[in-house]
């Protein structure tokens, strides 16, 4: 009766007990130690962290790829191990509420009579939209 050899590997274990234990490494994840990364519709990626504040930061802008968000949490990780961390200014002022800026820009445009009585009326119409509940 012939035997059936199985292929081995060098450390004498068997090809597809190895080679399954090297598709479980390679697709196990890492888990991030500092911050989170998320990746947008945009197909960009947005990275945060809850400072020693206790409050969430987010980055100032968005990352192009994963790498970048995560070298931006490492410095952000950085500035907190070495006392170098502040929080964010927060904004200077509010934003203008949509009808308060549309009226402010409408009244400091030069235009023609007929023109900003046109732009007024769309306006206007605009801010019935808004307030509409659907």
């Amino acid at each position: 009766m012939p035997t059936t050899v199985t292929p081995r590997s060098p450390a004498g274990e068997p090809d597809d007990v190895v080679s399954s234990v090297r598709t479980r490494a390679a697709t196990r994840r890492h888990r991030r130690t500092f911050g989170h990364v998320r990746r947008l519709p945009s197909k960009r990626y947005q990275a945060s962290y809850l400072g020693p504040d206790g409050q969430r930061h987010v980055a100032p802008t968005t990352f192009q790829t994963k790498g970048d968000a995560d070298a931006w949490l490492s410095l952000q990780s950085a500035a907190i191990i070495e006392g170098r961390w502040r929080p964010a200014r927060a904004a200077a002022e509010p934003l203008p509420r949509f009808d308060e800026y549309a009226r402010t820009w409408l009244h400091h445009r030069d235009l023609k009579p007929r023109t900003r009585a046109e732009y007024a009326r769309l306006i206007q119409h605009l801010l019935h939209v808004r307030t509409d509940p659907p």
